[in-house]
Formats: structure tokens, sequence, C-alpha cells
């Protein structure tokens, strides 16, 4: 099988199933600290940049020429310009520790089509930052888009008289957690534009850039989230207090989340990234409605089809994208949809 379709199927069960597997981590009786899954996770990001770094070096120079002190200069020697990378990696700190938090407070169907947000902030501060211009077909995915997440959010719960305690909780939960999706969504966006301008502006490999991404990843989040934020209960119950099996494979979908994105990136294409999205959130509403009893909703329906079709229709022309996946994409969500209504 091609590389480039390979690289997409793994996108689809990260997106996918990566969602399902923090959400039950977090439902299990112990506990555990989101602040100390991101720095973990980050921690093995870092590992295993490196080692792939090291690898395509050591094969592209001569045998026994790269040594550690080569690889300390590219990473924070002065043509690394390694200072510039603390600001995204602070902000995808902060939007990995918000990801873990409005999954414990939202399904996961919610979740997944709310956070297609960040291709509209993506879009937003490219325009800002980059200068960069976007299309007319842009500019209608980005409202389309902006409208789907608004219909997802109405609530999905048929009994609308019902005024107890636990509706309230829940309502609270969902605004909280949507209000944390937003500022994830943020953080992503500008991080995401302002790491693009300095991977086209600098000398660096892209390894590289992951490397210095998760280092100062790594310091603020153990510093600030372990020591300073969530220090008192770390010495009463230890670092991994709490974890679980789920847990650790958590931390690993997101730890390897980022290398499976850069892979699509590198071997795939934007049109392609977009049918792995699509793809994902149609499971994951699939996975909500048989297992975790999700009532899917005509309004929820509708929400998640025009997100659907925003996602595709950012990456493609607008007379393509009609004559093709439109009609493509509608066919599918009516057949799975009759069954499921």
């Amino acid at each position: 099988m091609n590389l480039k379709y390979i690289s997409l199927i793994i996108l689809i069960i990260q997106n996918s199933l990566s969602v399902f597997v923090i959400r039950y981590s977090k439902a299990q009786p112990e506990k555990y600290l989101s602040s100390t899954a991101v720095v973990c996770s980050e921690i093995l990001k870092l590992l295993t940049s490196s080692f792939i770094h090291i690898y395509l070096r050591s094969h592209e120079e001569k045998k026994g020429t790269y040594n550690f002190l080569k690889f300390f200069k590219e990473l924070f020697g002065k043509e690394s310009e390694c200072l510039k990378v603390t600001i995204p990696a602070v902000l995808y700190l902060i939007q990995n520790n918000l990801i873990y938090y409005s999954v414990s407070k939202l399904d996961a169907a919610t979740f997944q089509i709310s956070y297609q947000m960040k291709l509209i902030m993506t879009a937003i501060f490219s325009v800002l930052i980059l200068h960069r211009k976007l299309y007319t077909h842009q500019w209608i995915s980005i409202f389309l888009l902006a409208c789907g997440i608004a219909l997802v959010q109405l609530p999905t719960d048929s009994s609308s008289g019902s005024t107890s305690i636990l509706n309230v909780n829940e309502t609270v939960d969902k605004i909280l957690g949507f209000l944390s999706v937003i500022v994830a969504c943020s953080s992503s966006g500008i991080a995401g534009v302002y790491f693009e301008k300095i991977l086209k502006k600098g000398k660096a490999t892209l390894w590289i850039r992951n490397i210095q991404l998760s280092f100062f990843s790594v310091i603020p989040g153990y510093l600030i989230g372990c020591l300073l934020l969530d220090g008192k209960i770390i010495k009463e119950k230890g670092f991994f207090g709490g974890y679980t099996r789920w847990t650790v494979l958590a931390v690993m979908f997101q730890a390897f989340g980022g290398i499976v994105v850069a892979l699509v990136v590198k071997h795939a294409d934007n049109i392609l990234k977009g049918f792995a999205n699509s793809i994902s959130i149609i499971i994951s509403c699939v996975i909500s409605y048989y297992i975790f009893d999700f009532n899917i909703t005509f309004i929820f329906i509708i929400g998640c089809c025009a997100v659907l079709c925003s996602t595709l229709l950012y990456s493609k022309p607008f007379f393509f994208f009609l004559h093709n996946s439109l009609y493509n994409l509608f066919i599918l969500f009516y057949t799975l949809f009759n069954k499921l209504l």
C-alpha cells in the first residue's frame, strides 16, 4: 500500500480513538493529574523525535562523523534560533492541558466536532501573522464550520423540561468544556501559524523543531504545572498517582499524534487530511451512539454535516467540491444515520 494512504489510515485511527482513550482514562475511579500526563507525553515525543533525527542524520553523513556535539549545536547553537520556539511550545502546552480538561467535560462526538474550530483559528491567524490570502470558498467554509459547531452545542437531551441538579451540572460542564475548547483551538491556531513561520525562515529540520518544542514544553510543564500548581497532590499521591493502562495509552496517543500529523503533511496533502478528519468525526459519532448512549438529534446531524462539508470545502475549489465530495458525503451520511434513526 502507498505510504500516503498508510499515514492517512494511521491519522484516522489516531483522531478517532485518542478522544475515547483520554475520556475513558479520566473516567477511572483513580484520578490522575493532567499536568503529569502532558509532561510524560512531551518527554516521550522528545525521545522519539531525537531518535528519528539522529538516525536520519547519521545516515546522511559519513559513518561515525555525527556526534553529540553536532546534535547539541543543531538544537541550541547560534543558528538554531531555539528561543523562538519557546512561544509555540508554551502555547502547545496550554492546548494539551486543556484537551484533557475539555474531553472530561464533553462527550467524544461533541468534542471531536467542536475541536474543528482550530481550522477557523488557524485561518484567522494565518491572515494576521503570515498575511495569507483566503479564497472565497475558504471564507464560506469558515462560516459553515462556525454554524455547524454552534448547532452541535445545542442540547441533545429530549427531556428539556427537567430542571434537576444533574442536568444543571451537565450544562455547566458542557459550557466549561466548550470554553476550554475555544482557548485550546486559539492556542493551537497561534502556535501552528507561528511554528510554520519559524520553519519556513529557519534552517533547522522539522525533527529538530519538534525536539525543541518538546524540550521547551517539558520545562514549564514540570515547573509550573507539576511543582507549582499540583505540587501538594504529587507529594501525597506521587507523580504517577492514579495512572492506569488507559493513562499510559492516552499519553502515547498524545505523544505520537504530532508525529503522525507530520508524516501526513509530508506524504499526503490537505485534501486527504480533511477527509481523514471527516471520517474520524463519523467514527466518533457512531461509537458514541452505540457504546456511550449518545443521543443524536436531527439538529446535531445538521451541525455535523455542516462541519464535515466545511473541512472538505476549505481545501478544495468550490466547483470541484460540489461535483465530487459533497454528493458522496451526503450519501454516506444519509445511509449511516438512516440506520441510526
